[in-house]
């Protein structure tokens, strides 16, 4: 075999990967997410989070954004108000990365 038939199966390979990848992207069920993302939030803030609606990401464009519905964010543990201190009917997060990629 010529040493260019290699490079070019390796490219093959990649570039159908790579479609692979982003159609594995495209059709993801976000909400898969969800209690991994509580689990993390709640260890970090020391108390409980949840997710009550559903996890919305839009990645294809120069700014992605992230909506969470239906956060609550429970009292510390030491508090001994039952009611939760903050739920938050929407939070977007949005993420611009043409800054991120200048540096």
């Amino acid at each position: 075999m010529r040493p260019g038939s290699w490079f070019r199966r390796i490219g093959w390979f990649l570039a159908g990967l790579l479609v692979l990848v982003v159609v594995a992207v495209a059709f993801m069920d976000w909400n898969w997410f969800k209690h991994p993302i509580e689990r993390m939030a709640s260890a970090k803030s020391g108390r409980s989070v949840t997710l009550a609606g559903p996890l919305q990401v839009h990645l294809w464009s120069l700014t992605p954004t992230v909506t969470l519905t239906g956060v609550t964010l429970g009292n510390p543990p030491w508090e001994t108000d039952p009611q939760p201190m903050a739920r938050i009917p929407r939070a977007e997060i949005h993420l611009k990365l043409l800054p991120l990629l200048k540096g």
